[in-house]
C-alpha cells in the first residue's frame, strides 16, 4: 500500500520512514524511502530495541490502499495513542 501511494507521488521526490513494531521480539524495524518518478528505493533498514511509546499508526486487518480515508488515518493514530498509554500504565505498574 505505502509503496504504490509513494510510487503514485509522480515528479516529486519523496522520502519516508516507516516504524514496524515486532512485539514478539521487542524490536522496532526503521526503514526508510525514497520515491522519485514512479520508483521506489529502500534507503536502509535497522531493527532498535523497541520502546512501546514509538508506537504511531494502528491499522485494522482489512485497511486497504482502496478503502483508506482521511478518517481512518485519524482513527489509527488515535488507536496507537491509545495502546502507547496503555504500554505505558502497565510500565508504571511493574
Amino acid at each position: 500500500m505505502i509503496y504504490k501511494w509513494l510510487a503514485g507521488r509522480t515528479g516529486k521526490m519523496t522520502t519516508v520512514q516507516l516504524r514496524m513494531h515486532d512485539y514478539s521480539h521487542g524490536i522496532m524495524h526503521y526503514v526508510r524511502l525514497r520515491a522519485h518518478r514512479r520508483h521506489v528505493f529502500v534507503l536502509y533498514v535497522h531493527d532498535l530495541p523497541s520502546n512501546p511509546q514509538q508506537i504511531t499508526l494502528v491499522w485494522r486487518p482489512y485497511t486497504t490502499f482502496a478503502n483508506l480515508t482521511a478518517e481512518e488515518i485519524k482513527n489509527s493514530v488515535t488507536r496507537a495513542q491509545e495502546m502507547n498509554q496503555l504500554a505505558t500504565s502497565r510500565l508504571r505498574h511493574l
